[in-house]
């Protein structure tokens, strides 16, 4: 995605008949904790979302790219769960299967109306599916 970065780890041996880096970080748990800070004068809205872009070695001036028509080629499924507190203060859990085709833009785990001083937590968790084909993003988008 433009970064340079190789996630994957080396692997020491590989079959003959696999390619290089083929096997990505398939059956990782994932947990992540993104702390959120409104240090800014006026609301704004937080989205949280798992994204599948169209996979580019280098990233392009407009940031990531997706389809405006979504193909049939699936590249990830799998369980997320969400962990928040919503706009009233109420925790809450949720287990969202998501199903993601190549270049798709996803649709908001969590939304969250942020005022200003505001801090919340948002937790993210999930096992990186076999079979599943990066790459993902896990985007946190903020609307003024």
């Amino acid at each position: 995605m433009g970064t340079g970065q190789i996630q994957s780890a080396s692997m020491l041996v590989p079959y003959p008949d696999t390619a290089y880096r083929a096997h990505g970080n398939y059956g990782i748990q994932y947990s992540l904790k993104l702390p959120l800070y409104k240090n800014t004068r006026s609301d704004q809205k937080v989205s949280v979302l798992v994204q599948t872009p169209i996979k580019e070695d280098q990233l392009s001036q407009s940031g990531l790219r997706f389809f405006t028509r979504l193909g049939r080629q699936v590249l990830f499924w799998g369980t997320v769960r969400i962990r928040y507190k919503d706009n009233q203060g109420q925790p809450k859990t949720e287990f969202v299967h998501l199903v993601q085709t190549r270049g798709e833009p996803g649709k908001p785990l969590a939304l969250l109306k942020n005022k200003p001083g505001d801090r919340s937590l948002v937790e993210v968790d999930f096992l990186y599916p076999p079979d599943a084909s990066p790459p993902q993003v896990l985007t946190v988008s903020i609307q003024e």
